[in-house]
């Protein structure tokens, strides 16, 4: 009588919508030359959908001030319009984006006038403009699912006062990555060495050799892949303490620490899911290169409310044998207040992409600087104008050829903390309406809240002058606020 199990199947499917006059058109090979046209938009994977789900509430003690509560769910993320919306439809011959190298640019915008014109009167174009051609593909499509689960133990300390303490987890899989799939190859530094490597670490180099310098599919220009191949951790401990309303006093406090890992955490690369991660993989052939922490990722979070009716008035500890106006003015008074600390995001530092491969960089590919041995991934100096330091005190320009040895998101952004007060009186109009003049104070301490630092370590070659400069900031100054409310 002490136990309640829940058991779920969810089972939810989507269609895979096509165009009606099948104006799609897709490649579904990195190397395929001209592409599919009609049919769907993708391959739909969620005909197998069925998402178990078990949840248990259980009192080991019987007397209801002791509960111990668990769950486990399996989630699907259905591919819904962002999939498609960013993707086939921007293919030749229905769509044509183009990227045009010097030698064949000519004066502008003439040369893309006599472009336009010729495509406009037969559908053609030169075949060096057609191999400028870039193209958003979805090459590769699986169901990408979460699996969560939690456990906690609630125990009452106090008459109406209880702590909580939870465990929190999931795990993504085929989770979505953007990357560039007509990126050159490189070679991989193992023996017998190829030419230009130095050791047999195991690391891709990229040198002045085909495999280096020429894209795998000549084609097209950079392919903008959507794949489902990444990886998610999420592990969280949440800490609580709550004290029901009871003698005109409540407050609720909660912590909260987690590390959250992932291999890609944005969708979109046109303007951007982030301003504090690249939307790019790194290199669509090893998802390993950008594990770290994830985009979302905050490792330590502090909340706390508070209600409070102050004891004046009739009735009340103090002033209860008082009447008239004065009763007025000392009742009805209400203090709440909102405390909210946090630690800052992940941070992905950037390094310069044509150090290591021009053609890698030219889609915005994720670029990372290396890191020199022995120095900090994640310097903080606390200083808004150099919030990292120097550039050269922790990092360099990575080594030609090579990707950077830093991590992905390893440093971290300044933190948030904000105070909000509200002060309420209520004047009763009735037995059963009360007017409420509410003063509302937001960020009472006026902190300035910094925002994310500017993170590009190098640009051709030289250091950048603006690396951990602060110029924004997160929320707002203090700001008052007076309203009226009639509460009935």
């Amino acid at each position: 009588p002490n136990l309640a199990v829940n058991l779920g199947l969810r089972y939810e499917f989507i269609n895979s919508p096509t165009e009606t006059l099948d104006r799609v058109a897709n490649i579904s090979d990195p190397l395929q030359e001209v592409p599919d046209e009609g049919g769907p938009y993708f391959e739909n994977p969620s005909l197998k959908n069925f998402s178990p789900r078990i949840g248990f509430a259980w009192d080991p003690t019987g007397s209801g001030k002791t509960s111990i509560r668990g769950g486990f769910g399996l989630f699907h993320d259905q591919l819904l319009p962002w999939v498609y919306t960013f993707a086939p439809f921007r293919m030749r011959p229905f769509a044509l984006r183009i990227t045009l190298p010097s030698s064949i640019a000519g004066p502008f915008p003439t040369r893309l006038d006599e472009l336009v014109n010729q495509f406009n009167l037969d559908g053609s174009l030169p075949l060096e403009v057609l191999n400028s051609t870039s193209a958003n593909a979805v090459i590769d499509t699986s169901q990408p699912y979460i699996i969560q689960w939690n456990l906690s133990l609630q125990q009452e300390i106090l008459p109406g006062t209880a702590v909580t303490a939870t465990y929190a987890g999931s795990r993504g899989v085929k989770l979505s990555r953007t990357a560039d799939v007509n990126v050159p190859p490189g070679v991989i530094c193992e023996d017998p060495l190829p030419a230009g490597c130095t050791a047999a670490d195991g690391r891709r180099y990229f040198g002045t050799t085909p495999e280096g310098t020429t894209r795998p599919n000549p084609t097209f220009a950079g392919i903008t892949d959507r794949r489902w191949d990444g990886l998610s951790w999420y592990h969280g401990l949440k800490l609580g303490l709550r004290k029901r309303f009871s003698s005109g006093f409540q407050y609720q406090i909660a912590y909260n620490w987690q590390r959250f890992m992932d291999e890609g955490s944005a969708i979109r690369t046109t303007g951007g899911d982030f301003t504090n991660a690249s939307t790019f993989a790194t290199d669509w052939r090893d998802r390993k290169i950008d594990r770290g922490l994830s985009a979302y990722h905050v490792a330590h979070t502090f909340s706390s409310n508070f209600t409070l009716e102050l004891p004046f008035g009739p009735g009340r500890s103090y002033g209860s044998g008082t009447s008239g106006v004065a009763a007025a003015l000392i009742q009805g008074w209400q203090i709440n207040g909102i405390i909210s600390l946090s630690t800052g995001q992940a941070l992905g530092i950037n390094g310069d992409g044509g150090q290591t491969c021009r053609l890698c960089a030219d889609r915005g590919s994720a670029a990372r600087p290396d890191l020199i041995p022995g120095r900090d991934n994640s310097p903080n100096t606390g200083d808004p104008n150099a919030w990292f330091g120097a550039v050269t005190d922790n990092f360099q320009n990575q080594e030609v050829g090579f990707y950077g040895t830093l991590g992905r998101n390893t440093a971290e952004a300044p933190g948030i903390a904000t105070v909000d007060l509200a002060i309420n009186k209520s004047f009763a109009l009735s037995e059963r309406a009360d007017l409420q003049f509410r003063t509302e104070i937001f960020n009472i301490f006026n902190r300035a809240n910094f925002g994310a630092p500017a993170l590009a370590t190098f640009s051709r070659g030289r250091a950048s002058g603006s690396f951990g400069r602060i110029s924004t900031t997160t929320g707002t100054s203090r700001q008052i606020q007076f309203a009226l409310k009639i509460v009935f």
